[in-house]
């Protein structure tokens, strides 16, 4: 039995990141589909009936498909990737505690929220403790107050020594908090881990990017060289109960714990909750212990001068075991102790939280023209309903701009014909066509319509499997010079002429590019899709494109 790890995830994200960032694959934003979605009744996305969205099918030819559907390339910029999380603003609710044994502690479930949560000035902070006391075995929720007290600009009404120098305090230097409510009392503990960057280019509501460690505190009173990263290293801050077990005495201090810690140094230490100084205690309840509080400001030792350290830090290991009064009556209790990576909190955030997603951006803006990127009109503007990345595609480069790509093939006709966006155009090759249907069941050419240049009497097109028939969806075949197009099934046709340059090369789009934008030849390969409900294009706006990627 195997599985993949967290931190293959994050190798993964990362690798992607440094292919876009060294140019060592080329990645494109890739936007298309203007066809409506249709269901297995053929239904459209418009009827009554319409069962929704088609999701996307992990095989060769639905990446071929999605590659006939673009319209648009983006390029992906240097620089235009990032590590993200999804993003959980600081309410008054329920949150899990960290814990690295168990990585849904990043994931919702039900009415409790993930173990970290980023304020209203973007500070990011990780849950230690969701309980009115040490390590209490029913999740509370966090009062308004609390929440508004959790800041670093709010120092003081943590553990400060005074108000009047709210950085002197051992935790706040260690970058934990406990913010307190009207009464003087705090439920939560919070570790700090960083101010989330709102320039980065990837803050939305969703996902936010990361700091990679937390630079930007400053509650280092003394002025050394300890960070609350480094101060924070290695340090026990709770338990979680695994298993209470049963028949366990139920008598004030009758149950022991001693916890075994091996340091970083290679010695080890030993703590017990007989030792108050260590502040573990350990509750029974009916024989079943419920409860290991664990008051973390106890574990604060006042060294020379005036700079608070924790002493139990550092842990690389460790382990527990309960020790009973009544040693034969006690039995199948595990609890497992919670530690700081040796990192500290702050100090390594890629490998601490859920990094495992990547934010990519692009921009499609509405100067685009001549197949590159259609706006439509007012009145009927382009829809496009496919996202998609693609790396490493075939473009024609005309002149030196690579960044924006046409996608969309064309032809012209001798003469101007009534044809607009959204239509659906058909040859009759076979001779035995004269209905869309009938050009599909005798496979004919048959293309939707994306736009429409009337005065060079061009058609811009693409084809794919999932035109407006039953069956068979097919309408690869490409259209011939020489024959008429027709337009729906009005019987308007017009003959296609040669190209410009005389030479038909539906894969390529002609010469007079604005802009020198490249022209893509429909290779490349696909590495997401997304489908949605279309998403209409204007004229006075640029899309603004995010793909996430989880690994």
């Amino acid at each position: 039995m195997a599985i993949i790890t967290d931190d293959l995830r994050r190798l993964s994200a990362q690798q992607l990141i440094d292919s876009i960032a060294n140019a060592t694959g080329t990645y494109y934003a890739g936007i298309g589909k203007s066809d409506p979605w249709l269901d297995a009744d053929d239904s459209d996305e418009d009827a009554a009936t319409f069962e929704g969205l088609p999701a996307p099918v992990p095989s060769s030819l639905y990446e071929r498909e999605t590659l006939e559907n673009l319209s648009s390339l983006s390029k992906v910029l240097t620089g235009d990737a990032y590590r993200v999380i999804p993003r959980y603003n600081l309410a008054a609710r329920k949150y899990k505690v960290y814990d690295p044994n168990d990585a849904s502690c990043f994931e919702q479930t039900g009415n409790i929220y993930p173990c970290y949560a980023m304020n209203s000035v973007q500070e990011l902070f990780l849950c230690l403790r969701n309980g009115a006391v040490g390590n209490a075995a029913t999740t509370i929720a966090m009062s308004d107050l609390n929440v508004t007290n959790l800041a670093l600009s709010n120092t003081s009404d943590g553990w400060g020594d005074s108000d009047s120098d709210p950085d002197s305090g051992p935790l706040e230097q260690m970058g934990i908090f406990n913010p307190k409510g009207v009464d003087g009392t705090g439920d939560y503990v919070w570790a700090y881990l960083g101010k989330v960057d709102t320039s980065s280019g990837f803050y939305t509501t969703s996902y936010v990017s990361i700091p990679a460690t937390s630079t930007d505190f400053s509650g280092d009173s003394d002025g050394d060289s300890d960070t609350p990263y480094e101060t924070s290293g290695g340090l026990l801050y709770g338990f979680k109960i695994e298993n209470g077990g049963s028949g366990y005495n139920t008598d004030a201090g009758a149950s022991k714990l001693v916890v075994t810690a091996r340091l970083a140094d290679g010695t080890s230490i030993e703590l017990t909750s007989v030792d108050s100084d260590d502040a573990i205690t350990v509750v029974a309840t009916a024989g079943v212990i419920t409860q290991v509080n664990y008051d973390i400001t106890a574990i604060i030792g006042r060294a020379a001068g005036s700079y608070y350290v924790p002493r139990v830090q550092d842990i690389v290991w460790i382990s527990c075991r309960i020790e009973d009064e009544d040693s034969e009556a006690g039995a199948g209790a595990v609890i497992t102790p919670l530690f700081a990576p040796i990192e500290g909190f702050g100090g390594d955030n890629l490998s601490l939280l859920p990094s495992y997603h990547v934010g990519i951006k692009a921009e499609f803006p509405n100067t685009l023209g001549d197949g590159d990127g259609w706006v439509g009109s007012t009145s009927l503007p382009y829809k496009f309903r496919q996202v998609s990345l693609i790396v490493d595609p075939e473009l024609q480069v005309e002149g030196d701009g690579t960044q924006y790509a046409d996608c969309l093939r064309y032809i012209t006709t001798d003469a101007s014909i009534s044809v607009g966006y959204g239509d659906i155009i058909w040859q009759d090759l076979s001779g035995n066509s004269s209905s869309v249907e009938e050009a599909l069941e005798n496979g004919d050419p048959v293309a939707y319509v994306d736009e429409y240049d009337a005065a060079n009497n061009k058609i811009w097109y693409h084809q794919n499997n999932a035109d407006n028939v039953t069956t068979p969806r097919h309408s690869a075949r490409e259209f011939e010079t020489g024959s008429n197009v027709n337009v729906g099934d009005t019987g308007a046709a017009e003959t296609i002429s040669t190209q410009v340059d005389a030479e038909y090369r539906p894969y390529v789009a002609d010469s007079a590019l604005v802009g020198g934008y490249g022209a893509y030849k429909q290779n490349g390969r696909v590495l997401f899709v997304n489908n949605s409900t279309a998403i209409e294009r204007a004229i006075d706006q640029t899309e603004q494109v995010r793909i996430i990627i989880q690994f």
